[in-house]
Order: C-alpha cells, then structure tokens, then sequence
C-alpha cells in the first residue's frame, strides 16, 4: 500500500462528513473549516476595500510610531536597522488589492532568529546537567564558527535567571524551593567528571565560601521529588533549574514583543513534572514558556520531535482546548516514559488536543516527512495556532548511538523543522531537548540554525574555524557521518495511514499499535 498525501481541504471535507455522521450540526464544521488560519499560516483572507484602507492606516501609523521611537527603542534593542529598512520595503511590496496586509508577520519574517546565548556562570551551569555535559557550550561554538552568532541577522538574548515564584507558574512551590536551595556543592561532585570538579573548584577559588553553605536538605527530600537515579542532585542544581526555566520565559517574553524566531537550545526539559523530576529534566521549561505565551495567544501549538513521549508538556495541557500538543514519538513496552500510545487524547474539554504519533523502530526520514506532511502540517492548519512552539530532541538520530530507535538524518530532521517553520509562519520558539551524542546533536541544532537564518547550510562540508579544545574531529569529514544505518523501518505504510485516520478523525476512532 502506497502512503497518500491530504490537503487541509480535503481533512476538513472528510472531518465534516463524519462529524455529520455523528449528529453535529454541519453548519458549525462548516464555519470552522473555512475559517482564516492565524495571521501568516496560510493564504490571507480576501478583504473589502474599506479594511484594506483601514490596514494600510494602520500601517503607516505604527510606522511612524516606530521611526519616532527608533532612536531610543530600536537602539536599546540593538535591531539591525537595515532589517527594518528591509521589512518596511517588503511590507509594501505585499500591501496590494488581492489581500489583507497583516503587519505583525510580516515584520516577524523580517526579525530574524534570536538566540538565547549564555556566558560565564550561566554557561556553565547549563553545562554541568549530567546526561549532556558540555553540550551547550559545543552548540554555541558551532554556530560562532559558522559565523551563526554575528550575523547581520542575527540578535543575541542573554536570558534572565528564573525565581521560585517563576517555576511556582507551573511546578509546586515546595518543589520549586528545593530544586533553588542553596548547598554545600562539593559534596555532590562526580568524581568522573573533569568539568564538575573544574567548576566547583572555580567557584570555590572566587567565593570564600565556594558560594555554597551547608545543605539544609535531606535524603527523603530528594527521593520524594525524583532527584534520585537518572536526575541525581548535581553542582549547582539550582543555578541550572534557574538558568534553563529564565532562558525559556524569556525567549517567550521576548515572541510576545516582537513577534520573532526564538531559538534556544538550552530548553525542552519536557519530561519534569509539576513536582517531580524526572528523565534528565528538573524543571518543564516548555510549560513555563507556553504559559507565559498563553497570556497574549488565545491558541499555542506545541510540536515534540524527541525519541521519547513528551509527556511533562502532555501532562500539563491535557484539560486545555487552547494548547494543541503534537507529539512523535518511539513507543513500546517499557519503553520510557510508558505514555502517549493514543493517537487522540486529552480530558474533558482538551480531547482531541493532545495528539500522540506513536512510531515503531527504525523510523526512517521518508516516514518522517510522510508524518510530518500527511498528520502534523493539516493538524495545525485545522487548529490555526497564533504561536508555536517546537521541541528539536537529537536522540532518534541516526547517529545516536546511546538508543539506535529512530534512523532519522539531521539533513532531512532539519529540513522538516525548517518547512513547519515556513509553514506556518507564525511567531515560533525552537528549543532543544534530548541527544546523546552531543556532537551529532550540536551539528543538527546548528544546521537548523542555518536554515532559519536562509543560509546555504548544506553547503557546509568542513569544520569551521573554532577556539577551544571541545571537538576532536577531522575537520574534512565533519559532516560526512550523516548516513542512515542498516535499519529496518518498521512503521509500515498501512500502520502511518492507520495513525493518520485515527488522528485527522477520517475513519475508525479504536487504534491499537
């Protein structure tokens, strides 16, 4: 059986005719179907020539608002002039009779990509998370080596620690406490950790007191909040909790303003709890963000490309109607973190908003991209999100050698985030996730770095110039590796269409894997 492609269109005919089928009224799946996707999704809507003239108004006003202010507001910000003087001329070439100009995606294709971008103590905080040491301080050398971080286009956020009332948005405010105390760090150093030892010893020589003081918790407490086995208390926890969760709310404090690309590699910690750690994650960033993002878009999209479930984010918003989640993932028995085996789930007023792609092993790019085309893209435009957020976890690549689930390559990975990107062209944070080769995860994040930024990144074939000692590759063969294994791709065709009857509501609603 040969896969098949679905139109929007086409899922919204099928969706009404089973929806008539059932007894709801056709009159409300009409209207919803031809409904305008959020500003710059789609097609703009065709408008009268009155809202034309009250847009082109509108425009100008702001405009002029903006040129008034530039000197100080602009310059503050530290916005590329030239950009603006670019998105103001592109404003006007599609400012035409055939469509509503709508100014806010229109400028956010013309702000280019921010990025989150630590330095000093915050860098090594991130970089101390123990199953992925030293990856972001990689990451942000790639992307400077490929002259990512200077670009014209290109702004840079140095994020804002987040407080215990800032967690307490999602997670328990006990829980937030004692993830933010204080204590005594040295004696929670891996003795096999180079950079552990090297940074608390740092801390140690800067502070008197090594900036710690004596641990007010206890064992009991660890355990009762998951900080045991694989999220096991490590040199300043606190820090990193505080770090990771401020770099999240403040790429999303940032997408409000400015309407932006946000990336951050640092974020999608999506398996914490609300008062448990839990799979390598302390504090759901991804919660905190999307809250935060909540408070000025009625409709948040969330996409998870992690290998594992990401079933913190699900957690969360499965009573909302507001937040669809969208998760692909590998399921199987015992396989972590359990969850996420229906395709369409949710309570109460959120059924149908938590939406699981559950794979099988050997996931291959042809069906990633059939996913991604065939249930992800008409699932959104059906929802027609105002904002997204998306989750580019590394670990089902097919140069992870630490699971070999997924055979998955970062060319096409990146190329697939890239067109949701495009897609949907709505205000959107990219973050960061799982991956355990943390060289493979870094050149993946940074090729996707590239592309949003419209660079040439597949012509890249070399190791760029960089400073530090943390990559010992051979520079000619830097993106060489890139090959799919020998894998069987068990995710037949008659199974992906299965998934996407189930999820696009076009046939029997019992799914079993």
């Amino acid at each position: 059986m040969l896969l098949t492609a679905i139109s929007p269109e086409e899922h919204c005919r099928l969706t009404a005719s089973n929806e008539d089928e059932a007894g709801i009224p056709a009159a409300s799946t009409a209207a919803r179907c031809s409904l305008t996707p959020a500003p710059g999704f789609s097609t703009l809507p065709t408008t009268t020539s009155s809202t034309r003239l009250a847009s082109n108004l509108s425009f100008w006003i702001i405009l002029a608002t903006s040129f008034i202010s530039s000197s100080s507001e602009l310059t503050s910000l530290n916005f590329p002039l030239p950009a603006f003087v670019s998105a103001v001329l592109y404003a006007l070439t599609i400012t035409t009779s055939s469509g509503l100009f709508v100014l806010t995606p229109c400028l956010a294709n013309m702000w280019f990509p921010i990025c989150l971008h630590l330095e000093n103590n915050q860098l090594d905080a991130v970089d101390l998370l123990p199953s992925n040491e030293g990856r972001q301080s990689i990451v942000q050398q790639l992307m400077g080596g490929y002259g990512l971080l200077d670009d014209a286009q290109t702004r840079l956020l140095t994020p804002a620690n987040a407080s215990v009332d800032d967690l307490a948005k999602f997670h328990d405010r006990e829980y937030a406490a004692h993830l933010l105390r204080k204590r005594d760090w040295s004696l929670h150093v891996n003795p096999l950790s180079p950079t552990q030892r090297r940074v608390v010893q740092d801390n140690h020589n800067n502070n008197n007191n090594g900036g710690t003081r004596p641990d007010a918790s206890t064992d009991a407490d660890d355990t009762r909040f998951g900080l045991v086995f694989d999220c096991p208390v490590f040199p300043f926890l606190d820090e990193y909790c505080s770090v990771t969760a401020g770099a999240s709310l403040t790429a999303a404090e940032f997408l409000i303003e400015t309407h932006s690309t946000v990336i951050n590699w640092s974020g999608g910690r999506h398996h914490a709890h609300k008062s448990e750690a839990s799979g390598f994650c302390y504090v759901n960033d991804v919660v905190l963000a999307i809250l935060r993002l909540r408070q000025k878009y009625k409709r948040v999209a969330y996409i998870d490309l992690d290998l594992h479930h990401g079933d913190g984010v699900s957690e969360a918003f499965k009573f909302s109607r507001n937040v669809l989640t969208i998760s692909v993932h590998r399921t199987d028995m015992h396989f972590f973190p359990g969850s996420g085996k229906q395709p369409v789930d949710g309570f109460g007023r959120g059924v149908g908003y938590d939406v699981n792609i559950p794979t099988k092993k050997g996931l291959s790019d042809r069906s990633f991209t059939w996913i991604v085309d065939n249930i992800v893209l008409p699932k959104l435009v059906n929802f027609s999100p105002e904002c997204m957020v998306i989750q580019c976890g590394g670990d089902g690549l097919c140069t992870d050698l630490n699971f070999r689930e997924w055979n998955l390559t970062l060319r096409n990975y990146g190329r697939t985030v890239n067109k949701i990107v495009n897609t949907a062209r709505i205000p959107t944070m990219l973050l960061g996730g799982g991956g355990y080769n943390a060289l493979e995860t870094c050149k993946l994040w940074c090729y996707i770095t590239g592309l949003v930024l419209g660079k040439d990144a597949d012509r890249w074939d070399a190791l760029p110039d960089m400073s530090g000692d943390l990559l010992d590759f051979r520079e000619m063969e830097f993106w060489q590796n890139d090959n799919p294994r020998n894998m069987l791709d068990t995710n037949s065709d008659e199974y992906l269409m299965r998934l996407q009857r189930a999820i696009l509501h076009l046939g029997k609603k019992n799914f079993t894997i």
